[in-house]
């Protein structure tokens, strides 16, 4: 199953397109409309590191999902933008407190994008978890640009439009990176 998905998921990039290094295992993608346009974010492992951009904690005695769907930069690594997505679990079933982050290029730290809680807006729907790791949803966003000021209490940065993001994504989480 995790090979024929890795097939279908290199037949579905564009030839075009910058692709990560051998340093990085796909494990599935993000086909988004970002910013207006149609734009692929890779989530992968980096096998040699032991690390994921996708994995499933336990946080309090619940199941957090946390994805990031990267961009690749012309030597290989990733780079922005990038969509990371915390969802609560319930079982295999999508629970509350879900929240998209998203690092624009030419955007630092002090000005995040995020639909979270009250500020923007996100939906995900039809959200599929299977016990093999296997991970599906579609989603829609509106993400609130903001400023942080010295103390770093955020508000929205006036004079910049929320931005929209929609999308779908599909991935297999390694076994490795789902704790019990």
């Amino acid at each position: 199953m995790r090979f024929f998905l890795a097939f279908l998921l290199a037949l579905a990039l564009p030839v075009h397109a910058q692709q990560l290094s051998d340093e990085y295992s796909i494990i599935g993608q993000m086909n988004a409309i970002y910013d207006g346009a149609e734009t692929d974010f890779f989530i992968a492992t980096r096998p040699e590191r032991g690390d994921s951009f996708a994995e499933i904690k336990v946080f309090m005695g619940r199941e957090v999902l946390q994805i990031t769907g990267v961009s690749a930069d012309e030597n290989g690594g990733y780079d922005n933008p990038m969509l990371s997505f915390t969802i609560g679990l319930n079982g295999n079933n999508l629970g509350m407190m879900n929240s998209l982050t998203v690092m624009e290029s030419g955007r630092d730290m002090q000005h995040p994008t995020e639909a979270i809680g009250i500020e923007g807006e996100l939906q995900i729907t039809n959200f599929i978890r299977t016990d093999g790791g296997t991970i599906s949803f579609d989603f829609s966003a509106s993400a609130v640009r903001k400023v942080l000021n010295d103390e770093w209490e955020q508000s929205p940065e006036e004079g910049m439009p929320p931005l929209p993001v929609s999308g779908h994504v599909a991935l297999v989480i390694p076994a490795e990176f789902i704790a019990e």
